[in-house]
């Protein structure tokens, strides 16, 4: 480039690259379903033929029902029947989607398509459109009414300016124009007939994809998100400023109830083996899989429901870790004289959690040398590999002091975590992962 010519060119190239703009004005998508909000949709139930490998996309329980969305449609049965149903709806409803969280099995089922947020009050009978005003990405009914729902608007947004060739195409008039996406979030008074944008002073950069009930004020929601990182908005008044929270921080000062605590949760480093049962209309009975449509595959079970101890002493519990039948078989390490590869969930009677992660993750995280520290371990005369499935078990016995003090009286519901990620040879055919066990009670008192 000729010297006087890239005099010129350079600051054109940052006055356009500053003026470049990603905030698109805030407004209500165009309708996309070929029918009006109102329309009710009549379905009729039908016995179901084949019910042996269709799976399940969406689960919704009800006080006394199931209802289960699938590719080929809606099904639905009662806890006692077991038999599941056919329920032919007309073509305008669409059979892609799911079903929205609640707080309450009694609550309006609510299922999100593409073509709009939909409602039925009578376990699937009939089926109202409740908008088609936004493409919906999930949303959430209070008792009182309130209905909350997050969206997304896509707009024409510049691709940055890099380099002093692309100022002068641009100056040319070659766009380099893109799509960009932000979430919005909105409410509604009156059952989606008008919406309110409430997004406020939410980051553009944050991808919003949960609602539920605030568990400070009923009367408003929390929003979970994702930027680097997962995220919990609270809205800290009516009128929707948000604050934002790091989700481990906020579940700290959170602890209200178990349903939240408790989870199941399951991840993998190993994709190839990642080891879940997916739910279908035949083995939905067969297993534990209430309004989830995926299981992990590994069971972490206790040997007891409840146990009892003294203050003083030891606290010995037996865990087994086993696979779901059909699963296959799992390579699996731990440390025969440490629970350091263990992590302890705790919710007392005061509703006072404790999160606790395994040692050697605490341990990882302050590591300035963190493969010197994985050698460590894995030179340890204790370091033990196994093969597991469902018929083959891992059992092991724990000392729960040495995860988490337990001395004080009171009554404790207790989750064990396994968690072997920091420490496994992937290339020696070991599985690398965590998954959590099943919620048992523990009873602290003198004797």
């Amino acid at each position: 480039m000729e010297p006087r010519l890239a005099y010129v060119i350079f600051p054109l190239w940052l006055l356009l690259a500053a003026c470049q703009s990603h905030n698109p004005a805030i407004g209500t998508s165009p309708s996309v379903t070929p029918f009006s909000p109102g329309t009710v949709i009549t379905c009729t139930l039908e016995s179901a033929s084949n019910q042996s490998d269709i799976e399940l996309d969406s689960v919704r329980l009800t006080d006394d029902y199931i209802l289960a969305l699938t590719e080929n449609g809606l099904y639905r049965t009662t806890p006692n029947e077991r038999r599941w149903s056919y329920l032919h709806c007309p073509d305008v409803l669409p059979v892609k989607g799911f079903f929205t969280g609640h707080t309450r099995s009694s609550d309006p089922i609510l299922f999100i398509t593409k073509e709009g947020l939909f409602s039925t009050s009578n376990n699937g009978s009939t089926w109202h459109l409740v908008s088609n005003a936004y493409p919906f990405e999930n949303a959430f009914l209070l008792s009182d009414g309130t209905l909350y729902a997050i969206t997304s608007i896509t707009f024409s947004c510049l691709e940055p300016i890099r380099s002093a060739k692309d100022a002068l195409d641009f100056l040319r008039g070659e766009s380099w124009n893109h799509i960009c996406r932000r979430n919005i979030v909105v409410m509604s008074s009156d059952f989606g007939q008008n919406w309110r944008n409430i997004t406020g002073n939410i980051d553009e950069g944050i991808s919003l994809y949960g609602i539920s009930e605030d568990p400070d004020n009923p009367n408003l929601v929390i929003l979970s998100g994702n930027n680097l990182g997962d995220y919990t908005l609270q809205a800290i008044d009516n009128n929707y400023n948000w604050q934002m929270y790091k989700t481990l921080d906020w579940r700290k000062n959170h602890p209200s109830s178990s349903k939240g605590l408790f989870t199941k949760d399951y991840w993998t480093q190993t994709p190839s083996a990642y080891y879940e049962l997916r739910a279908t209309l035949a083995n939905y009975f067969d297993y534990s899989f209430g309004e989830r449509v995926f299981l992990p595959g590994f069971d972490l079970l206790t040997n007891q429901a409840a146990y009892t101890f003294a203050p003083a002493g030891s606290k010995i519990i037996t865990a087994t870790i086993k696979l779901l039948p059909a699963i296959g078989s799992a390579q699996l390490i731990d440390l025969k004289d440490s629970a350091d590869l263990w992590g302890i969930r705790i919710l007392d009677n005061t509703d006072h959690s404790i999160d606790q992660l395994p040692k050697l993750i605490q341990l990882m995280n302050a590591s300035s040398d963190r493969q010197r520290l994985v050698q460590r371990y894995r030179d340890r005369p204790d370091f033990y590999r196994t093969t597991i499935s469902h018929a083959q078990t891992y059992t092991k016995s724990i000392e729960l002091n040495n995860l988490f003090n337990l001395s004080a009286p009171g009554v404790y519901q207790v989750q064990l975590i396994y968690n072997n990620a920091s420490i496994v040879d992937r290339d020696n055919g070991e599985w690398s992962g965590s998954f959590a066990g099943n919620v048992f009670t523990v009873t602290v008192k003198d004797r």
